[in-house]
């Protein structure tokens, strides 16, 4: 198959249409504020054993 040089291509670009956010989404401000809580709570020592976390889960 030969091709001239000279010929046009036609190229279609797909782009996906805005969607609605969801509202569960956090914002990166929030995730970063999150982070700091726990950080600063695993820092000082104030953390939950996962022993007790698992505690009662097991009957959901």
């Amino acid at each position: 198959m030969l091709i001239d040089k000279d010929s046009r291509v036609e190229v279609i670009v797909l782009i996906p249409e805005i969607t609605e956010i969801d509202k569960d989404d956090k914002t990166k401000e929030e995730i970063l504020e999150n982070f700091r809580q726990a950080w600063h709570e695993a820092m000082t020592g104030k953390t939950i054993p996962v022993s007790q976390i698992w505690e009662g889960i097991e009957d959901v």
